[in-house]
């Protein structure tokens, strides 16, 4: 006798159906030792590299958006690369930001002072201000979390994510993971970039 006999069959989700990922242990240890791996490899390729980090935040700390975003060669400006997450396609095309042209707001401000944060909205009047109106019109007035990636000490882009579609509360645990994958990736690119210099 099956299991589950009775029931009626059900239609397969569609893709805007699909389970949001769940915070999954042992895929995030699987994941680091193929990020260590890429290390390993002599040539230590960036793109895969990153790929793998977007992939650990998504799928294994269990994210709904996860963002990563460039900056232009003199700085100015942070565009999204790469994007996973039901509207990745929107995200990679809409998350693109300038510098202020007075002040700061805090995603250059973390890729500046080079120190991760996990912004929870309406706890601080100074960080909400922080906040750019355009972050808010593209993901919603959610909590998010935010790591710069540093190569030989330098911000060259920053890693974004949030739990804002299913409206799942990011905690501390998430946040260490969060950042431990984004330390990952800089320790690698770093150790890439010495290597070349050999």
């Amino acid at each position: 006798h099956r299991g589950g006999e009775g029931r009626e069959a059900e239609a397969p989700p569609s893709p805007e159906d699909q389970p949001l990922p769940q915070r999954d242990n042992a895929l995030q240890i699987k994941i680091l030792r193929e990020i260590e791996a890429v290390f390993a490899a002599n040539r230590c390729d960036f793109n895969v590299l990153v790929e793998l980090v977007l992939e650990g935040i998504f799928h294994g700390v269990g994210m709904d958006r996860v963002v990563f975003a460039l900056t232009t060669t003199d700085k100015s400006a942070l565009r999204a690369k790469y994007a996973l997450g039901p509207d990745s396609v929107t995200l990679s095309q809409d998350f693109c930001f300038a510098r202020p042209a007075q002040g700061t707001d805090i995603l250059f401000q973390t890729m500046d002072h080079k120190r991760p944060h996990l912004i929870a909205r309406g706890n601080r009047e100074d960080i909400d201000q922080l906040i750019p109106e355009r972050l808010t019109q593209i993901t919603g007035p959610t909590a998010f979390m935010i790591a710069p990636m540093i190569v030989d000490n330098q911000g060259i882009g920053l890693f974004y994510a949030d739990r804002g579609p299913s409206s799942r509360p990011l905690d501390t645990a998430s946040f260490e993971d969060f950042r431990h994958f984004v330390q990952q990736a800089n320790l690698g690119l770093t150790l890439a970039a010495s290597r070349r210099r050999q």
